[in-house]
């Protein structure tokens, strides 16, 4: 991925506060699968990193039930 798509990515989810948990909830699970590909470590761990606390208050993003998350698993995954 170039540049400026992950740096547009960063800037749109920190300008939207209603992207924020469901983004970081969603890159903590895909980062947690596969921590492979360049581009989805390096938005992960930044947004990680910037929006952990949404994350540890609210748990994971679920269609049925949000699931709590420690922040031991969150370190273990970055």
């Amino acid at each position: 991925m170039r540049e400026e798509i992950l740096s547009a990515f960063i800037r749109l989810v920190a300008y939207t506060p209603e992207l924020q948990a469901y983004t970081a909830s969603k890159l903590y699970t895909a980062l947690h699968a596969d921590i492979s590909q360049e581009s989805l470590t390096l938005s992960a761990t930044w947004v990680i990193g910037e929006y952990s606390e949404v994350i540890l208050e609210g748990g994971l993003v679920d269609e049925d039930q949000p699931k709590p998350v420690s922040i031991s698993e969150i370190w273990a995954a970055l």
